[in-house]
């Protein structure tokens, strides 16, 4: 890494921390592991792919029923959030190190 790049990404976690305090840099790698190194351009760009911190596939696909369904108290028994997490995740999301960004 020369100290151009070092700088670049320095910058990036420094606008980060901003919104993120001390997991800017956390996010600045995980973002790099789910896109790959060099991708990431400035904080915008991570920012926009950035749509939270959850412990598991799981735990956001259950967020996101919560927030963006309606799903009928008779119904929600039989919906299968671990089949659903698994469908975001081949889809639309990655999961990296407790991070998930839109694809």
């Amino acid at each position: 890494m020369t100290d151009l790049e070092l700088t670049h990404r320095d910058m990036i976690i420094e606008e980060l921390t901003i919104d993120f305090g001390a997991a800017a840099e956390d996010l600045f790698d995980a973002y790099e592991e789910a896109f790959g190194k060099g991708y990431a351009t400035d904080a915008e760009e991570i920012m926009s792919a950035y749509y939270g911190q959850y412990e598991s596939e799981l735990e956001f696909a259950y967020d996101r029923v919560e927030n963006t369904m309606q799903i009928p108290a008779e119904i929600e028994p039989y919906f299968d959030y671990e089949k659903y997490a698994r469908d975001l995740f081949i889809t639309d999301y990655i999961f990296e190190n407790g991070f998930v960004f839109f694809r």
